[in-house]
């Protein structure tokens, strides 16, 4: 059966199609990322050419006026941005420099060699969809939420939501740093959940980047926040100092 799509519904495929390869990725496993980067671009082209086609249909081609448009191409993802900067609907330096770098990273992917860091192809399609976002509503042109499929949305949300996707980040780096070691935990300072880890006699959250010093409780010998502990020895002039956890402190102050 023959499939046909106009503009939006093409763009709208590959947005959807480059979200589940966000969510197919891990940190185990980065090369869904690479499909992501491919449909993503496609997707933005295709949403700007739409938006050019809404002022008229002709100018998405380079030559509006041949004779034989079928055999015409059509212009570009650069072309496009230029139409809206003529009709003063700009984009910020921020999203241009955005653009190019997931531009040349895609034209590296298809014809050439290429490096990517999942991490800042990830956070450039998190920006880019911000950045899109706010180009669309600014502009009125089409509700990208609403492009969305439903098997896509907590990808989207996550992305398009700056706390979200910096919340989700920081929970990614708190996963790696703790190599298979105890789950991270509800950071004791932001409050962030499954970011703060052990790394050496230290707490480290990977939201807030506060750090809580390590001790081991002289009863049980487990090691515990500092903030969740009390000096047991009062220092006395020592230049060491023992530390109890309060869980054993108050079981000896009861039995006392």
């Amino acid at each position: 059966m023959t499939q046909s799509l106009d503009l939006l519904e093409n763009a709208s495929d590959s947005l959807n199609e480059a979200l589940r390869r966000v969510g197919d990725a891990t940190h185990l496993n980065p090369r869904p990322y690479k499909f992501a980067v491919l449909h993503f671009t496609h997707a933005i082209e295709l949403l700007f050419k739409h938006h050019v086609a809404q002022a008229h249909p002709l100018l998405i081609y380079r030559n509006p006026f041949s004779k034989n448009l079928a055999k015409e191409s059509t212009i570009g993802l650069w072309d496009a941005v230029q139409f809206f900067k003529n009709e003063q609907r700009e984009l910020t330096e921020e999203t241009l420099a955005d653009l190019r770098w997931i531009k040349d990273l895609r034209n590296n992917i298809e014809h050439f060699k290429f490096e990517m860091d999942p991490l800042a192809a990830r956070l450039a399609i998190g920006r880019l969809i911000r950045a899109l976002n706010e180009f669309h509503e600014e502009n009125d042109f089409t509700d990208l939420a609403g492009l969305i499929e439903r098997d896509c949305r907590a990808t989207y949300e996550k992305l398009a939501d700056e706390y979200k996707q910096r919340l989700f980040e920081a929970q990614r780096s708190a996963e790696l740093a703790n190599s298979g070691r105890d789950d991270p935990q509800t950071c004791l300072s932001c409050g962030s959940p499954k970011t703060m880890v052990a790394a050496g006699n230290k707490l480290k959250c990977h939201f807030c980047n506060d750090e809580l010093a390590l001790h081991e409780c002289v009863r049980c010998t487990e090691r515990y926040p500092e903030v969740l502990m009390r000096v047991w020895n009062d220092d006395n002039g020592r230049a060491h100092r023992d530390w109890i956890c309060d869980f054993c402190y108050d079981h000896i102050i009861d039995h006392d």
